[in-house]
């Protein structure tokens, strides 16, 4: 395990020391996409990429066979933007976005049915009947016992609707949070946003009756009873229905200048809590009950796109004291042939505020050349953790697609404002081959380098500097 938490952590991060010679790209001749709108400066960006690389001692192998991606504009904008917690007018757009209008009631965590189910629980093992804990003992229940009797009219019914101010409050300092349900058409919509100072990301989560859990809803995970992706779009719901929910969500939400980056199709199936998190191995086999798509949504800046990526923006440099870590805005919109059935927004910002209109950017060569020198250094670390496994490996990078697109970066001390800078992003395969032992993991598509295109500098996409 320990090894495998080193390969990944060398293969997704960036270690800038040093440089290691690269040889000359192989570039087909410059060309721009007829699907791309060519911008007004000449990037000198050719149709494909391609090339061969090796370095670190022959342990790195680089191969390039990529389409370059450039945005569908002429002017490529650099922005400042800011953190942005959920304000009540935010909260007033969801709750009508989602209630419609119909009441919001206080989410039942433990109801009095399930305080009388935990005293026959403990009367039980006081008894005999139910085993004891490790580290309980019979003498202690009296007590419990005695308690929670006194406290069972203080729970309420688990049919309560008790109804709550559709407000942000103070939850602690520097956290304010939200919470309640309501039943739109009969449907019951479960929300929760939360807002904290402290935090790297706030969040506000919004979820049909049967497609979440109210106890996980930190924990950054799809809907629950999801399967996510499957292979094939459906042929009896087309992607495109599935969009018009979105889009007209973020219509309802102020959000205009988000667009849908991906649509992926997933399945939700039969869930159960207490099957799923008590006794995994009694989990019946799954059954498909609706059919669906995830769709991920991003901002513009005048219609020039910031770029999904898998990286979160969580990371912290380590040995450096009071680091701190700001995550990228994500919106996912979770899609069901019956409506949106749940929706999560991370770390909103405030609307970008262009600084430059169209920016000046080093060419495609010059980001090229960058990455062919420094994606060696990015590696070196190879021989560190060969050394300490008494291995011989060898890391091989295919990179299939190299974007033009924006990024948020920000001082490393901030987590409350940055700038929105243009990037170039060389995504591709990353792979772990230890030839010795017959051996070869391959990681998930995801960025492999990023080169600031205004002035050339290697970006951390998982810093977010």
């Amino acid at each position: 395990m320990k090894k495998a938490i080193l390969i990944i952590l060398l293969c997704l991060s960036l270690v800038l020391t040093g440089c290691t010679p690269a040889a000359k790209a192989q570039e087909a001749p410059p060309a721009q996409s007829q699907t791309q709108a060519e911008p007004a400066q000449d990037l000198k960006a050719p149709q494909r990429y391609t090339g061969e690389w090796t370095g670190v001692e022959g342990k790195v192998l680089v191969q390039a066979d990529a389409a370059v991606t450039l945005p569908e504009t002429l002017s490529i904008p650099t922005a400042t933007v800011k953190r942005h917690p959920f304000d009540q007018a935010d909260v007033d757009k969801l709750l009508d976005a989602f209630l419609n209008g119909t009441p919001l009631y206080q989410e039942i965590y433990a109801s009095r049915q399930d305080a009388e189910e935990t005293l026959k629980n403990f009367e039980a093992r006081m008894r005999g009947e139910l085993p004891l804990g490790d580290a309980e003992s019979v003498d202690e229940f009296p007590a419990l016992i005695e308690d929670l009797k006194g406290r069972l009219d203080t729970f309420p019914d688990e049919n309560a609707h008790i109804p709550v101010e559709p407000v942000l409050t103070p939850d602690g300092p520097g956290v304010t949070t939200l919470a309640g349900f309501g039943e739109p058409d009969g449907q019951k919509f479960h929300i929760n946003i939360r807002n904290s100072a402290d935090w790297s990301w706030d969040q506000a989560l919004v979820w049909r009756d049967g497609y979440g859990d109210t106890n996980t809803v930190w924990d950054d995970l799809p809907p629950a009873g999801c399967e996510v992706p499957i292979r094939e779009a459906w042929t009896d719901f087309p992607a495109a229905t599935a969009q018009e929910m979105g889009d007209q969500l973020m219509k309802d939400l102020g959000l205009d200048t988000m667009v849908c980056d991906q649509v992926i199709p997933v399945n939700y199936y039969n869930y159960s809590p207490a099957l799923v998190y008590e006794n995994p191995e009694e989990q019946p086999p799954h059954e498909v009950t609706d059919k669906g798509y995830l769709l991920e949504y991003i901002r513009t800046v005048n219609g020039f796109p910031l770029c999904r990526t898998p990286f979160a923006g969580s990371a912290t440099p380590e040995n450096v004291p009071g680091a701190v870590s700001w995550n990228y805005e994500r919106v996912q919109v979770w899609v069901a042939e019956s409506g949106i059935v749940y929706f999560r927004w991370n770390a909103p910002y405030e609307e970008p505020q262009v600084v430059t209109e169209d920016s000046q950017l080093i060419d495609f060569p010059t980001a090229a050349e960058v990455f062919e020198k420094m994606v060696f250094v990015k590696c070196d670390d190879i021989r560190r953790i060969d050394a300490i496994n008494g291995d011989e490996s060898l890391i091989r990078l295919q990179i299939d697609e190299v974007r033009l697109s924006l990024m948020r970066i920000r001082p490393s001390d901030s987590i409350t404002e940055g700038t929105l800078v243009p990037v170039w992003d060389f995504w591709g395969i990353p792979t772990w081959e230890t030839p010795a032992e017959g051996t070869a993991h391959t990681y998930p598509r995801t960025v492999i380098f990023t080169v600031n295109a205004l002035d050339g500098t290697v970006i951390d996409r998982e810093l977010g500097y």
